[in-house]
């Protein structure tokens, strides 16, 4: 199968439900057959609803990051995202993990139930919402120019790992 084109042999960007552009981080639950795809250049996650099982071309069911699958842009908000490379999902407690390399930051959603252009719940790597800077100490990031940072949830432990790449180095957090 394919996401994000009707066919194996298109490739036309397309700013709607069907369509990504430079997807980046998969997450997929098993308990909920979801599929999360951060979609670099519109800004946004993707969320496929999987469980009626998949078919070519088919439409997002969620979008995450913008308000509608039409909207595109970076947005330094609770609600917002700027370039969504990498996803991380914690599975037990239905948390997605979201690396906002455009504003130094990771993005924590509860996706339980899921709205389109729904709030975050928490942010990693920032003093607040509205907060996007970079910096070097125990709690910023720095993703400067860096596109695909890694992000890993290891849900035995409650860890997030961070790759913070400017600053050249893992950050470990405690995500209980």
């Amino acid at each position: 199968w394919v996401l994000g084109q009707p066919d194996f042999d298109s490739n036309a960007v397309v700013l709607d439900e069907f369509g990504m552009t430079n997807p980046r981080g998969v997450a997929h639950d098993p308990t909920t057959d979801r599929l999360y795809v951060g979609s670099q250049d519109h800004e946004r996650v993707l969320v496929y609803d999987l469980s009626g099982g998949i078919a070519n071309g088919m439409a997002a069911s969620w979008v995450l990051g913008q308000e509608d699958f039409t909207s595109e842009g970076s947005n330094l908000d609770q609600d917002g995202l700027g370039v969504a490379n990498n996803v991380a999902l914690d599975v037990d407690n239905q948390r997605l993990f979201v690396d906002d390399s455009t504003f130094n930051r990771v993005m924590v959603f509860d996706v339980a139930t899921i709205d389109n252009g729904e709030d975050a719940v928490n942010v990693i790597g920032q003093e607040d919402f509205t907060s996007g800077g970079s910096d070097l100490d125990q709690d910023s990031l720095d993703f400067s120019g860096i596109f695909g940072n890694g992000l890993d949830y290891a849900e035995d432990v409650n860890l997030l790992y961070v790759g913070d790449g400017s600053n050249r180095r893992i950050l470990v957090f405690d995500a209980n």
